[in-house]
């Protein structure tokens, strides 16, 4: 008896161990996921909409502020780099209610892949009349711009880019006196405005309406702060570092530990793989009572 307890709890011991070392790169939230507020990335974020459910007739709000955004047609899930994107067009798309936001400085980034480039994909806009903001590839000229409204409508483009069929992640920045402009993580325009930006949402926002074109889109993070060029090149190359599980996926984590510093996220490992590490832990406890019966 005494050496099956042995055994048992050599086993135990040894699963807890391998177990609760168990960690992996961030890749994509899980639903329910919330921001970790200490996280650099996670400042100031008032919108983190994330498509990769691949289920449901909506798309969570992530930042933590539940601006839930709602299918407008039938956008549909369709196959991405690492999970399920949304696939949207002129008549498929994202509609949020009025977030209430009222910005004097801002960043957004998203992810997307444009399909088609005949005119305009909207990767964000609000519709606030004088008092837009809108944020589009405008590919009938092959421009990124941004459209922000301050009592009346002024339209900033960079210089003419070359777009094809493949994921990019862009970026625009607002300090007030200058705009930014990004593609995957590399400053490409910045042009002073002259005037500080007076922009509300006293509207619905969209994400990923169209003038005819077709695009796959991954997220979309809204900050009301101005982010730096190293901040928006790291959220470029890891988009889900700032975000944690919910509690009921970290509860196999030994101890409730935090991840090691640099990789914020946990992946929880299922159940079905805790056999395994028991019955490696069995045969090792097995081997050790075989030698003290030896001895």
């Amino acid at each position: 008896m005494r050496k099956w307890i042995s055994l048992l709890l050599s086993a135990l011991t040894l699963s807890s161990l391998l177990y609760s070392r168990v960690y992996a790169p961030p890749t994509m939230p899980i639903r329910g996921a919330q921001p970790i507020r200490t996280h650099p990335d996670a400042q100031h974020l008032v919108g983190a909409w994330i498509t990769t459910a691949g289920h449901g007739t909506g798309v969570l709000d992530y930042s933590g502020y539940r601006h839930t955004a709602a299918f407008q047609g039938s956008p549909t899930w369709t196959p991405g780099p690492g999970g399920p994107v949304l696939y949207t067009d002129t008549s498929n798309y994202l509609t949020i209610p009025d977030p209430g936001w009222d910005f004097t400085n801002l960043t957004i980034i998203c992810r997307f892949k444009p399909l088609s480039f005949d005119d305009d994909v909207y990767l964000l806009k609000t519709d606030s009349g004088d008092y837009d903001i809108r944020f589009y590839c405008r590919f009938g000229s092959d421009r990124l711009q941004f459209l922000w409204g301050n009592g009346a409508a002024t339209d900033y483009q960079l210089a003419t880019l070359s777009w094809a069929s493949q994921w990019y992640t862009v970026a625009i920045t607002f300090d007030k006196s200058t705009i930014w402009f990004y593609r995957d993580g590399m400053q490409v325009a910045e042009e002073a405005t002259g005037t500080s930006l007076n922009a509300t949402s006293n509207a619905a926002v969209t994400i990923g309406d169209t003038d005819g074109d077709t695009a796959l889109i991954e997220y979309v993070y809204v900050y009301d702060r101005t982010l730096d060029t190293s901040a928006i090149q790291r959220i470029t190359a890891s988009p889900y570092a700032m975000f944690r599980y919910p509690v009921e996926s970290q509860m196999y984590v030994s101890g409730g530990e935090e991840p090691p510093a640099g990789n914020p996220q946990v992946i929880s490992i299922m159940m079905t793989t805790l056999p395994a590490w028991m019955i490696v832990g069995l045969a090792i406890g097995f081997t050790q009572c075989r030698r003290r019966r030896a001895a």
